[in-house]
């Protein structure tokens, strides 16, 4: 399956990924089989089901969390209401987490409580987006590629 990221994007999360690190994810799919396999746990959240379906034996532990209501652009964090909130039921701590899903800054937002003092959290396509930038007033940017898709690093301010 195809990661769709850059090399210089996959190489910035890359080299942040450890095997003793626990990794959560909003948006199953290339990006799951390639990093979760330096981790040592990988969560992902997705919800769409024929997406889930291709990807639930791929060696990652994958949700299922079905959208509230249908998508529109721009997505409506109500659409998407217990994705966004399903990390209040998996409840721990992550070294790592990449949002690469739907509702993109709100993921940001609600999984701060469940971010350790050295976090890291990757938004992808975030400089392309300036609707996602608002997520800096709790954010630092570590670092970023601004060419091409983009993605950046933030750690909790």
């Amino acid at each position: 399956m195809n990661v769709w990221m850059s090399i210089d994007e996959r190489n910035l999360v890359s080299k942040y990924l450890h095997y003793d690190k626990v990794m959560l994810e909003w948006g199953a799919g290339g990006s799951t089989q390639f990093f979760s396999k330096y981790v040592k746990r990988y969560i992902s959240i997705e919800h769409e089901e024929e997406w889930y379906n291709k990807m639930k034996d791929c060696g990652a532990e994958i949700h299922l969390v079905k959208n509230n209501s249908p998508r529109t652009i721009p997505t409506k964090v109500e659409q998407f209401l217990d994705y966004v909130n399903y990390v209040d039921v998996l409840n721990e701590k992550y070294d790592l987490v990449l949002i690469d899903g739907r509702a993109r800054p709100y993921c940001a937002q609600k999984v701060i409580p469940y971010l350790k003092r050295e976090s890291i959290v990757f938004i992808h396509d975030f400089w392309a987006r300036p609707e996602y930038h608002w997520v800096l007033k709790y954010y630092d940017e570590i670092e970023s590629i601004k060419k091409g898709q983009t993605i950046v690093a933030l750690r909790l301010k």
